[in-house]
């Protein structure tokens, strides 16, 4: 059975490491660390699967290395089947199987960690792997293998993988209760008088609060820019601005600190997201299998 991929000389779990690393790395230079004797290894194992195929499975461009067709069509078989080889030698070693999810950091910490416990001893087996990713890796790393679970926005879900509607993501505007009595509750949309912290390099709720600022002659206070809703939070919570957060980061402070406010410009800047995982693993992935019912039943 598969006589003809062991006929010839090339294929192996040796050069198939290498060339993962090579991936990950960004080319055999930068995968060998400046040890001349692992890159000419490298070199040479590359070329090796590529006489084995019959096919390119890099092309440099501009200085970088890039996946050909081939290559990707390669990386993703290696990290499917390298990843049921490795899943069965851990279930048959009794260790807990490691599952990758890849997600928005607020997602994670709002929406997936209040559900661990559960997710726990349901998944007694399972190891979850959180990696924080934005929409366009994670979308990249569920293709390739690398992840086996993500949250993508619903439109934007790959046809080869599937997935399942969560509650979309709803933005509120968090008011320190140490701000709240500096509200001009008798002007429209008043918490946007407050200080502000918002994301800096702009983002859907950015823009709908710079637009509508804009409209209305209404001059932000903006205090504060960061990199994270977290960041964004820690500020509200220490009572320094108020914040535009999802509605579900309510669960990061007590009751008596913030208030959650409504405006009307904040509804075009939800989102629709959508549990996904890449289908083709549960064949070989009886793990797998078990998580996507648990997630689902958690997440929805």
């Amino acid at each position: 059975m598969h006589d003809e991929l062991f006929s010839q000389n090339g294929l192996s779990l040796e050069r198939l490491r290498a060339f993962t690393e090579i991936v990950d790395a960004g080319g055999p230079t930068r995968a060998a660390k400046g040890e001349s004797t692992r890159q000419s290894q490298y070199s040479r194992q590359l070329k090796e699967l590529e006489e084995f195929f019959g096919a390119e499975l890099f092309v440099r461009r501009g200085g970088r290395w890039a996946l050909t067709d081939a290559g990707r069509d390669l990386q993703r078989l290696t990290n499917e089947h390298l990843g049921a080889l490795a899943e069965l030698r851990t279930r048959c070693a009794r260790e807990p199987v490691p599952l990758r999810f890849g997600a928005g950091d607020s997602f994670l910490q709002w929406r997936l960690l209040p559900h661990l416990g559960r997710l726990r001893r349901e998944l007694s087996g399972v190891r979850l792997v959180l990696f924080n990713r934005r929409s366009e890796d994670v979308a990249a790393g569920l293709l390739s293998g690398e992840l086996e679970f993500g949250i993508l926005p619903s439109g934007e879900v790959p046809a080869s993988l599937k997935s399942t509607a969560l509650a979309p993501v709803e933005f509120r505007v968090f008011v320190p209760r140490a701000l709240h009595a500096e509200g001009k509750a008798s002007q429209p949309d008043w918490p946007l008088y407050l200080p502000l912290v918002l994301l800096e390099g702009g983002g859907a709720t950015y823009e709908a609060l710079t637009t509508h600022a804009a409209q209305h002659r209404v001059k932000l206070n903006i205090v504060l820019e960061c990199s994270s809703h977290l960041q964004a939070a820690e500020a509200v919570r220490q009572g320094l601005a108020a914040a535009v957060l999802p509605a579900e980061a309510h669960s990061f402070f007590a009751t008596a600190e913030v208030k959650l406010h409504s405006l009307s410009c904040l509804h075009k800047a939800t989102r629709r997201i959508s549990l996904t995982w890449n289908a083709h693993l549960i064949r070989s992935r009886p793990a797998l299998a078990e998580a996507v019912r648990a997630l689902v039943k958690a997440l929805t």
